[in-house]
C-alpha cells in the first residue's frame, strides 16, 4: 500500500507543479493586473499542493522502509512548521487577491455581455460556416486573435488560419476579428 500512495502523491506533485508553472508562466504575459493577480493565486495555490504531496512522499518513504525514521521526524516537526506557515502565508494572500479581484471580473463579465447584446447583429449568418471555420470561431472567442495564436492551438499554419478568418469575416459580413469575438461570446 505505501508503494501505491507514494505513486499516486508523486503525481499529484508533477500535475501541481506543472500547474504552478503554467500559472506563472501565463500570468508573466498577461496585460491585465486583474488577471495578473489570479494568476498568482492560481500558481500559490498549485505550489502549496506540491509541498503537501512533497511531504505525503516523504512520509510513505519513511514508511515503508526507503528512507529513515529521522526523516519522518524532521517531516513532522520543523518541516511541518515550515510548510503550515507558508501555506498560511499563501492563503492570506490569495483571499486578498480573490477579493480584489473577483467583484472587478463580475462586473466587466456582465459588461461584456450588455455590449455583447447590444453590438452583435441579430442577422449574424453562423449557418453557413464549416465545421473547421467555426473552431476558429470559437478559438477567436477564447481570446486567440493572432494568425500566429490561432494557428498554434488549432495545429494549422498561420496563412490557414488568416484564409479562415477571412472567410468568416466575409460570411458573416462583420468587419474584424474583434467582432468575430463578440460574436463567438455572443453564442456560447
Amino acid at each position: 500500500m505505501p508503494e501505491i500512495l507514494f505513486v499516486v502523491s508523486g503525481l499529484n506533485l508533477l500535475l501541481f507543479g506543472v500547474l504552478a508553472v503554467t500559472a506563472v508562466k501565463r500570468t508573466r504575459v498577461e496585460m491585465s493586473p486583474r488577471m495578473q493577480s489570479l494568476g498568482w493565486v492560481a500558481a500559490a495555490a498549485a505550489s502549496a499542493f506540491v509541498m503537501g504531496a512533497a511531504q505525503r512522499m516523504m512520509l510513505q518513504a519513511t514508511r515503508a522502509g526507503w528512507i529513515e525514521n529521522r526523516v519522518s521526524d524532521f517531516m513532522l516537526s520543523e518541516w511541518q512548521l515550515m510548510q503550515s506557515l507558508a501555506a498560511l502565508v499563501m492563503g492570506v494572500a490569495a483571499l486578498k487577491a480573490i477579493t480584489r479581484v473577483w467583484g472587478p471580473l463580475g462586473r466587466a463579465d456582465r459588461m461584456v455581455t450588455v455590449l455583447t447584446d447590444r453590438v452583435v447583429p441579430e442577422d449574424v449568418a453562423l449557418g453557413e460556416l464549416t465545421e473547421r471555420e467555426r473552431e476558429v470561431l470559437d478559438a477567436i472567442g477564447s481570446g486567440l486573435l493572432t494568425d500566429a495564436e490561432l494557428g498554434e492551438a488549432l495545429f494549422i499554419a498561420p496563412s490557414t488560419a488568416r484564409t479562415h478568418v477571412k472567410n468568416i469575416l466575409r460570411k458573416t459580413g462583420l468587419g474584424n476579428r474583434r467582432e468575430l469575438m463578440l460574436v463567438a461570446a455572443h453564442t456560447e
